[in-house]
């Protein structure tokens, strides 16, 4: 057998080759050749009408493996990520891996809900398929540049190795999310736009899911609208039980009192999954500042730096074995950077995202 050689561009590339049909030989053909012939029209991977075609052929069998190809897709963006970073490759091509990430995990998500519920929401999977297509084929195109190239050969591998000693000394700090000084909470009132029922008792047509599962209410005499977490006071539904209680997130536009914010809070969670996506802050100016918003699945332990701030006891019309009994509603906080008037809040285009209460802070005169 005659060894393979790897360049740097090599591994690169070799990363995405993981996820497309293709077979590795013992011929040491480049990586980066393939990719140079590489034809966005030939790409199945991206392609909602093959999708369809063989879930209709044998859904069960390509549900699975569409689902575990999307999550190995989205583990390799992130870490050709990291290694984008570690050689400072530019930053817009970070944020494309940093996109095409989420909008695979979300894909991923809606497919496992179909595998499980049987409903799929198919306009939302050909749009997220085709936003990733061509997020991911900007990443393509700088593979096979001559700037990619030029950027290797200059490198300083003593430069990689004080990025590396950053990276690792900044990943290992903590970040406190409370605010410090004095501010001001704005509640955002949410309520004309729920769109979906967490809580309910054992009778109710509440669903968080679309599984047929949601926070059971039993046995409560009820349940306080206001929860309180780092001084931040969130207001959710009036009446817990008795009707839709949260947003399922679908690319809404929330206008808001315009002023300076310098933070919002969420309170929420998802499910099939961890939820990830962009807040959008828009300003008076028609600017918009997109903040990557990550939420866990309500199953587990908080994952992306949230807090539990409500554990309720679930309930499934469909019993399910190995499945945690309790689910959870976490607080988070994201800064906002810019000091500019905003009007408008956009909500993520994530449905596995729910949100049940917002609130923006500003500093306080």
């Amino acid at each position: 057998m005659v060894p393979l050689k790897f360049t740097i561009g090599d591994a690169i590339s070799f990363l995405f080759l993981l996820f497309h049909r293709r077979t590795i030989t013992d011929s040491g053909e480049s990586y980066l050749q393939f990719y140079k012939q590489y034809n966005r029209e030939q790409d199945v991977f991206f392609d909602a009408g093959v999708f369809w075609e063989q879930l209709e052929k044998n859904a069960d069998t390509m549900t699975n493996r569409y689902f575990l190809a999307y999550r190995l897709f989205v583990g390799s963006m992130q870490i050709t990520k990291k290694f984008f970073q570690y050689i400072k490759i530019p930053g817009n091509i970070v944020d494309h891996l940093e996109t095409v990430a989420k909008l695979a995990e979300n894909i991923s998500s809606v497919i496992k809900k179909f595998e499980l519920t049987g409903r799929l929401n198919y306009s939302f999977v050909e749009e997220k398929m085709r936003a990733a297509r061509d997020q991911f084929y900007n990443i393509i195109e700088y593979v096979h540049s001559e700037t990619l190239v030029e950027h290797l050969t200059s490198l300083s591998l003593s430069e990689v190795a004080k990025q590396t000693d950053i990276m690792a000394d900044s990943s290992n700090e903590y970040m406190d999310v409370g605010q410090g000084g004095t501010f001001n909470q704005h509640q955002i009132d949410i309520s004309s736009y729920y769109n979906n029922q967490a809580f309910g008792y054992s009778n109710s047509s509440a669903d968080l899911t679309g599984g047929g599962e949601f926070f059971l209410l039993d046995g409560r005499s009820s349940l306080q609208g206001v929860v309180v977490h780092k001084d931040i006071e969130f207001s959710f539904c009036k009446h817990p039980g008795h009707g839709n209680d949260n947003v399922t997130c679908q690319g809404q536009v929330i206008p808001i009192d315009c002023r300076v914010y310098n933070g919002i809070w969420l309170l929420g969670c998802a499910e099939w999954g961890n939820a990830k996506g962009y807040i959008g802050i828009q300003f008076e100016d028609g600017d918009v500042e997109h903040i990557p918003a990550q939420l866990t699945d309500w199953a587990w332990r908080p994952r992306f730096g949230e807090a539990i701030v409500m554990t309720l006891p679930v309930f499934r019309k469909v019993k399910m074995a190995f499945v945690p009994d309790e689910g959870h509603i976490f607080a988070v906080h994201y800064p906002i950077t810019r000091e500019k008037r905003a009007c408008k809040l956009l909500l993520p285009n994530c449905p596995n995202f729910h949100i049940f209460s917002i609130v923006m802070t500003s500093f306080a005169a």
